[in-house]
């Protein structure tokens, strides 16, 4: 019998092998009498660790300096902007110095015909990033509301809009989702 094993991949979970590249067969238990090209099917596993080093220019030469890392749990495959050096908010000056659009902006600006126009305890950085601020001292859970779309979850996970959201959070999170 061919015993080739089980194959690993980061991030993803083997599926089985494929003629075709989607759908599984069994190997065969002897060698095939023509030539077979078979490939592995990978499903991508809810989250994988993305460590982001931010590095800083310094002022007074043309260096870099470290600042930080963080540790982001995101779905491999998606794409994600994570911002906390102020590129995200650098850019939507710029943009709002040429425009005159807003940076922070109310809910139903960017999302006109949703019904956002009660909700005051969220807002938009831009058009892509939506903030949701953990409010109360000693809060253990924060609803969210999403407009109609995919997104991104601070935590790594994907949504899917529109939905309401209750989440598991303490004080210190500051639950943002990511348009895709």
């Amino acid at each position: 019998p061919i015993n080739v094993g089980t194959p690993t991949k980061a991030g993803y979970s083997f599926g089985g092998w494929s003629l075709d590249g989607t759908n599984t067969v069994d190997l065969p238990t002897d060698m095939p009498a023509e030539n077979c090209t078979y490939k592995a099917v990978w499903e991508a596993d809810n989250t994988a660790k993305v460590t982001v080093v931010f590095w800083g220019e310094n002022a007074d030469d043309e260096e870099y300096s470290y600042i930080k890392s963080a540790q982001v749990n995101v779905k491999p495959g998606t794409e994600f902007t994570y911002s906390e050096d102020g590129s995200l908010i650098c850019a939507l000056a710029e943009h709002a110095a040429k425009t005159g659009e807003p940076i922070v902006r109310h809910m139903a600006y960017v999302f006109p015909d949703e019904g956002f126009e009660t909700v005051s305890d969220q807002f938009m950085l831009g058009d892509t990033l939506l903030v949701c601020p953990v409010l109360k001292k000693g809060a253990s859970k924060r609803c969210v509301r999403l407009p109609a779309g995919r997104g991104a979850g601070w935590r790594g996970e994907c949504f899917e809009g529109p939905a309401n959201l209750e989440l598991d959070v303490t004080l210190a999170d500051l639950p943002r989702f990511e348009r895709l």
